[in-house]
């Protein structure tokens, strides 16, 4: 893996998801509550009480499901992370030797 950023771009993802995953944490909230008016608002004429009533909770109540997204998008993104990148960076530098 310490091969792999010899070439001085192999820690560039890793930083680049860390920042995505801050953003993601500070914004959960105002993510969850568009999200909530986006996609529930059709279920309203497919169940006219019972999509109003997930409607209004979602949105008056985004805080609840920000806080159970946010774990779910971090452990996603990094697991994502922590399984992808070695073997990029790895074959990026068995690239690079082959080519120099």
């Amino acid at each position: 893996m310490a091969a792999g950023r010899l070439d001085g771009g192999g820690g560039t993802a890793e930083s680049m998801v860390l920042v995505l995953m801050v953003g993601v944490a500070l914004l959960a909230p105002l993510i969850c509550r568009v999200a909530g008016a986006v996609l529930l608002v059709p279920l309203r004429p497919l169940l006219p009480r019972d999509g109003t009533t997930a409607v209004r909770n979602l949105l008056r109540r985004n805080a609840r499901l920000a806080a159970t997204v946010t774990p779910l998008v971090v452990s996603v993104s990094l697991t994502g992370t922590l399984l992808c990148v070695p073997p990029v960076t790895s074959e990026g530098a068995e690239r690079l030797e082959r080519s120099g």
